[in-house]
């Protein structure tokens, strides 16, 4: 079973697919594409856009939808994720939270990182 219901929260563990739940902020057309990996599609009318997440860590850059580990949760309105690579630092993890504003035609993320090196940098493409 690809997804799995943990409490509140829907669970996908090392998923393929690509944009499998839609988060809607404000009363308006607009909505974030979530996958369950981190690679994202913001949704409005002549004006969709694809964003690309990735990590730089000691000189190596990798994209976060193609990370060695990713676990995605889902609940109301709020798409979690824990990744980490057999590339980084044992211990390193980076979480992201996505969210779409309840304010404007926009999106939010937080990012928590653990365990990683001064120099990582984390980088967004958007297309």
């Amino acid at each position: 079973m690809r997804y799995f219901p943990d409490g509140q929260e829907i669970v996908c563990i090392n998923g393929i697919n690509r944009y499998t739940r839609a988060l809607y902020g404000s009363e308006t057309n607009f909505r974030l594409e979530t996958s369950d990996r981190p690679i994202f599609a913001t949704f409005k009318k002549a004006d969709s856009k694809n964003i690309r997440l990735y990590l730089t860590v000691n000189g190596k850059t990798l994209q976060l939808d193609e990370t060695s580990f990713c676990e995605a949760r889902y609940v109301g309105g709020r798409r979690t994720y824990v990744v980490r690579d057999k590339s980084w630092p044992k211990e390193a993890e980076l979480q992201i939270y996505a969210m779409a504003s309840f304010f404007e035609e926009s999106a939010i993320w937080q990012f928590q990182a653990f365990g990683f090196p001064n120099n990582t940098q984390l980088k967004a493409k958007v297309c």
